[in-house]
């Protein structure tokens, strides 16, 4: 988890200065009243914004993960492991259309990036899913 620990704050230090960028980005907008800077600003403060939340997610996220491995290493509990498998197909196919759908909704392009990513992860998890479902079928 060492790796886990230098990442986390690397992203911190990272994200201090996407903080820094949007209020100098902000800051420049308000220095101009030329429309091309303006925008020209505007676009890379909005993406500073969405890169800061990704990265603020990122910390959280692999906080969530090293906490999770922890608690989970090496332990196990009873359920219908098939079933449980099918309902999360569904829903990783679910999640996925949701994420195609909200991408015609907004216009910052980073953002945009973010969700297509999102798409073909919820499909390669439905993949991955659909492999687990057959050896689980061979097994019962």
């Amino acid at each position: 988890m060492e790796g886990y620990d230098k990442a986390i704050e690397q992203l911190k230090s990272v994200l201090e200065d996407e903080e820094s960028e949007i209020a100098a980005y902000q800051r420049l907008m308000l220095m101009t009243q030329d429309e091309f800077l303006r925008n020209s600003f505007r676009v890379i403060l909005e993406d500073s914004v969405i890169h800061a939340e990704v990265v603020r997610g990122l910390v959280m996220a692999l906080e969530r993960i090293k906490t999770l491995r922890e608690r989970t290493y090496g332990k196990t509990i009873n359920g219908d492991l098939l079933k449980e498998v099918e309902t999360h197909i569904t829903l990783e196919a679910n999640v996925g259309a949701v994420y195609e759908d909200l991408k015609n909704l907004i216009d910052v392009g980073s953002a945009i990036a973010i969700l297509e990513t999102l798409v073909k992860e919820e499909e390669k998890h439905g993949k991955i899913l659909e492999k687990v479902l057959k050896v689980l079928k061979k097994e019962h």
